[in-house]
Order: structure tokens, then sequence, then C-alpha cells
């Protein structure tokens, strides 16, 4: 596999004990969780345009099972939705701005997001705690209004201005704000806008 892998991922699934299509239904669940029976042919279409090898599905669907099996991932039923709701009330702050996972889809653990930033940290140290927080925008739609969600308001205004918003208040810092249920920030703003309208 070394021939087709750069080095750097070669060293991250050795140090983490990971298959390639583990790496990759770990990294659908970082960016975009999905039910579990379509969640390997979305992991897959996440790194097919990179350097990343596509993995066949039949590997990404075992990988599900054995993710699992070590308790990295689960597939969200009834029970594991109510756990993930009384652990984020516990929590004194805002969000999940992306909501609580829906029944059946594939999704963390506390111990497989934990490894995930560990992975992430392992390949990208030099962006700190978790790269992700410099790059993500939430947009949750509240009647007419838009309330916005980030880490990094330039980007924000820069996303809001290419989605055609306008802002009606400045933005408000926050504290700290989980956007998943697994992921927590150490502060953000908010701001709110509206529809730009001819």
């Amino acid at each position: 596999m070394r021939s087709n892998v750069n080095d750097s991922l070669c060293n991250t699934l050795t140090e983490f004990g990971l298959t390639l299509a583990e790496y990759v239904m770990l990294n659908l669940v970082h960016y975009e969780p999905r039910r579990v029976d379509n969640a390997p042919g979305y992991a897959r279409g996440l790194v097919d345009a990179t350097v990343i090898p596509v993995p066949t599905a039949a590997s990404c669907k075992a990988a599900i099972r054995t993710l699992c099996d070590r308790k990295l991932t689960r597939i969200i039923n009834d029970e594991s939705q109510l756990e993930i709701q009384r652990f984020v009330k516990d929590l004194d702050c805002i969000g999940p701005t992306d909501g609580i996972p829906y029944i059946g889809q594939f999704d963390y653990t506390i111990a497989g997001a934990k490894l995930w930033r560990d992975v992430l940290n392992f390949n990208h140290s030099d962006f700190g705690t978790d790269y992700y927080w410099n790059n993500y925008v939430c947009f949750i739609r509240r009647r007419a209004a838009i309330n916005v969600y980030t880490f990094d308001t330039d980007r924000a205004d820069d996303s809001a201005a290419s989605c055609e918003l306008t802002p009606v208040s400045p933005w408000a810092p926050i504290g700290r704000w989980r956007s998943q249920w697994w992921r927590e920030i150490p502060h953000g703003f908010r701001r709110q806008f509206l529809p730009d309208i001819d």
C-alpha cells in the first residue's frame, strides 16, 4: 500500500492501528455523518478526488463492523440518541448547532471522537487542538432570519456574502459551543443575517 499512499497517511494508519477503510469511515463521520446503509458510498466519495486511495465498498462495510466492535463508532438507535441528549444537556454551552444524530446514522462514540481528534492532531499538529475549528461555519435558519455560528468571523462573513445574506446584528461572542455533539469549540461568535432580497 505504501506505493499508493503518502507517507503521512501510512504513518497515521500504523500509529493508530487503522485500516485504510476504517480511516475513510471515521473521516466520513467527521464531515458528513450518514445513514449506515449509504455511509460507505458517501465515505468513498469524500476521498475520491484526493490522494487517498478509494477503498472498496465491501471493505468500508466491513470497517463499520470493526469500528463498532472496537466501540469507536455506533449506529444510532433510541438508546444512544437519548444518551447523547443527556450528555449534551449536562454541558454548559451552546449547541450542538448541527443537532443530534438521527436514528440509523453511523456516528462516533466519545472514544471514536477522541481517536479522530488525535488522528487530526497527528497529521496537522501545527493547527492545534482541532483544525476544523478554523473552517467551520454553521447556518441555522430561524423563520426569516439566519443565525450564523463560527470560530472565524472573517470566514463566516465571506460565506454569508457568497450566500447573499445581509447582517442585521454585530458579531456577539458566545463562549464555548458545540457544532456536533462530540466537538466542543473553545470560543465562537454568533450573528444574525437576513436574505438579501432585491
